[in-house]
């Protein structure tokens, strides 16, 4: 149940004082989260009676194993601390690396998923590859370098870990590389991992830059430095421009604006050089558009396909694209540029093989297929009306899915469509559905990591994550639940099938057999899909939520913490045996804009 203390239609009272519940204990042998702390007794059933140390920033999931993250302390980031920022399926296995749940293994080759071990991770995560019994994992803000004297972070560090998951029961880490900066991104390429970050302070002036680090990945303990590069951060007018490192392919370009008050800069290739012992910038080319996330590059039988966003800062423009042999030539001129008049601003773009798909972010946006089969001589498509704002674009085969919101309220809110698009001058649309009058949100499954469309039975059963959590019932008091919305799809036709409900904020899915396992800031979990009408929750995993107190009671164990998601104190209630379980027990939501202390 959830109300908001300033709607002054709901009046009640704790049974108990929260100031005394929750206070600190001064034992220093109890344990951080459940098992005691060496020679100390655990609280009752096994669960320590508080929490104590730094509780602003104490997380856990697990009160019974001692498993789960913890955060960084006040400099950490405001972002949604449970989200796993990465997950990845190899071998009938899920990792998973999370803000609060740290790095996590769980078996999803069977119908239901079960934990198979926990590694508690600090720093917001920026990248995970697996290799093989390896897991490569970068974090930024592991921890401040420094303080200045007023005690604030002037200087921070980020770090590269390698976890051994040759038993997935006790993940161990193998090696660490710690270096100053705020790690942006991290991209693994072959052998090698390609590490990006931001600075190494605050206040460093025209000493700001963006580093790029490329660490071996080709040995048992891969985190030997290879090479290194700065692109300086400078600043106009405008603010400070800082440098885009973006993977097309197998390749990485950096972009830099040119300090003009245009969307343009410099495209340049960057590469180590052949003794694999310096990183260096190759050759350039005009580009009078903004680059600023991979999927705006590709490449493809030796061309290099580009989409951006022309224009003066602040103005919106119909997107442009060109294509480039490959490798580049210093100041060559492109093969073709062609403006995409009939987008309007630029929204959701998808490479896919000989195709570009493109939409734009209008409320009532379209999407173009441009066919790129001859790239000097790109072939624009007839454009297709949306009544909703095209969010993701999935081509499969010639088939394109489209997942739009609507901003009417009274309207449906999301939408799903399908096109034949065998002729990108003549497409077809095969059918659309909403979610059945239900309002909701994409926002998770949209972020980066996120899966915000699924397939199952040979793409005969369509799943799309919908979250519902920040929306109330018409009685107002309980929140609608977020989860999978299913639809069924034979080919031709579209309709809604049934609601997998209880995955919150759901982020990715992971088809396996007759059913999927869901992978949501709070929990992993597993539904049965047989029968696509009436979905059926099988197993969860708890990942970690945020902690700040916790108390034995009774035999009951309760705790208070708070969702960053959802901005409220979240109070909840359980026996010392269902304390790991996201199902069990209850709880209580308190709207009041931030969590508690």
């Amino acid at each position: 149940m959830a109300r908001s203390l300033a709607n002054h239609r709901w009046s009640w009272v704790l049974p108990i004082a929260l100031s005394s519940l929750f206070a600190c204990s001064s034992d220093p042998e109890a344990g951080a989260g459940g098992a005691a702390g060496a020679g100390g007794a655990a609280g009752a059933g096994g669960v320590s009676a508080f929490e104590c140390d730094n509780p602003e920033f104490e997380l856990n999931t697990d009160y019974s194993e001692n498993l789960g993250g913890s955060s960084s302390g006040p400099s950490a980031p405001a972002v949604d601390l449970g989200n796993p920022a990465f997950s990845e399926v190899v071998g009938g296995r899920l990792y998973t690396l999370s803000r609060d749940g740290g790095f996590s293994v769980l078996d999803v080759g069977g119908n239901q998923a079960g934990l198979n071990g926990r590694l508690a991770t600090y720093g917001l995560p920026r990248g995970m590859s697996i290799r093989g019994s390896l897991v490569v994992a970068a974090f930024a803000d592991f921890q401040p370098l420094e303080l200045d004297a007023l005690g604030e972070v002037v200087a921070r560090v980020s770090r590269v870990l390698t976890i051994d998951v040759s038993d997935p029961t006790t993940p161990q880490i193998q090696e660490e590389t710690r270096f100053a900066g705020r790690a942006l991104d991290a991209f693994a390429l072959g052998d090698r991992l390609y590490v990006t970050s931001l600075g190494e302070c605050s206040s460093c002036g025209d000493g700001l830059g963006v580093t790029v680090r490329a660490l071996d990945l080709s040995g048992t303990a891969p985190l030997s430095e290879l090479g290194q590069l700065t692109l300086p951060v400078v600043q106009d007018a405008y603010g400070w421009l800082i440098p885009s490192v973006l993977k097309a392919g197998e390749s990485l370009y950096t972009w830099i604006r040119t300090p003009n008050g245009e969307r343009s800069g410099t495209l340049q290739a960057l590469s180590l050089n052949p003794g694999g012992t310096e990183l260096s910038l190759g050759a350039s080319v005009t580009a009078n558009y903004e680059l600023l996330d991979s999927s705006q590059l590709d490449e493809r039988s030796g061309v290099l396909r580009v989409i951006g966003q022309p224009g003066a800062l602040g103005t919106i423009s119909p997107p442009l694209l060109e294509t480039f042999a490959l490798p580049l030539v210093d100041g060559a001129a492109s093969l073709a540029s062609v403006p995409l008049t009939a987008l309007g601003g630029p929204g959701a773009v998808r490479f896919a093989g000989d195709r570009l798909y493109a939409a734009s972010a209008a409320a009532k946006g379209s999407v173009i297929a441009v066919d790129l089969s001859d790239p000097s001589a790109p072939i624009v498509g007839t454009p297709m009306q949306l009544d909703s704002a095209p969010l993701y674009l999935e081509p499969r085969g010639n088939e394109l899915w489209v997942l739009g919101q609507r901003s009417d309220p009274a309207a449906n809110m999301q939408e799903v469509a399908v096109y034949d698009m065998t002729d990108v001058s003549a497409a077809v649309e095969l059918d659309r559905a909403d979610f059945g009058g239900e309002s909701g949100v994409l926002t998770s499954a949209l972020e980066r990591g996120g899966q915000p469309l699924s397939f199952l039975d040979g793409g005969g059963t369509v799943l799309v994550p919908l979250e519902r959590s920040d929306l109330k019932t018409a009685a107002g008091c309980q929140r609608n639940p977020s989860g999978i919305q299913l639809f069924a799809w034979d080919g031709q036709a579209l309709s809604i099938a049934g609601f997998a409900a209880g995955a919150d904020a759901p982020r990715a899915v992971v088809p396996s057999g007759s059913g999927a396992t869901v992978v949501s800031p709070e929990a992993v979990i597993s539904y049965d899909l047989s029968d696509r009408s009436a979905p059926q929750t099988l197993s969860g995993v708890p990942l970690a939520r945020q902690v700040d107190r916790t108390q034995v009671i009774d035999g009951r164990v309760l705790r208070i913490g708070g969702n960053a998601r959802t901005k409220s104190f979240v109070l909840d209630s359980s026996t010392p045996g269902e304390v790991s379980d996201p199902f069990a027990g209850g709880s209580i939501g308190i709207e009041s804009g931030s969590h508690a202390a």
